[in-house]
């Protein structure tokens, strides 16, 4: 098994837990005027869409087109770069807390969540390039 599938399997049971530090975070550290704050049960919604994007990148073999979409649909709701950069220390900390009870899934899950991290960033970026309005 793949470190990425082996990895998402493991830490599939602290799927809800993931959600639940990530949108803590997200509510912690967005900007007010944030259009993904309006509402509680929004940033809930954020780290769910970016938790279910993570473990569907895992199980199927890094796809960047799961994370491609994922920024386009999160920057056409209103995300700004340094938004998701918070979100994405907030997910990676979530993760490799989740998983430090063995050194080989520490080093594999921090090794993978930020590449995927990257990845979604670099995503978000090329969106709000491509739509005139960087922050």
């Amino acid at each position: 098994m793949s470190d990425e599938r082996d990895l998402a399997t493991r830490l599939a049971p602290h799927r809800r837990a993931i959600c639940d530090r990530v949108a803590q975070a997200w509510r912690s550290h967005a900007p007010k005027s944030t259009v993904l704050l309006s509402a509680p049960q929004r940033s809930v919604a954020v780290a769910e869409a970016l938790t279910a994007a993570w473990f569907s990148w895992l199980d199927n073999t890094r796809d960047v087109g799961v994370i491609r979409a994922l920024a386009e649909e999160q920057v056409r709701q209103g995300l700004i770069y340094s938004a998701a950069s918070n979100l994405a220390r907030a997910f990676t900390e979530a993760i490799t807390d989740l998983i430090e009870v063995d050194e080989h899934y520490t080093a594999t899950a921090l090794r993978l969540t930020q590449h995927f991290t990257a990845a979604w960033l670099d995503h978000v970026a090329m969106q709000h390039e491509l739509r005139g309005r960087i922050r």
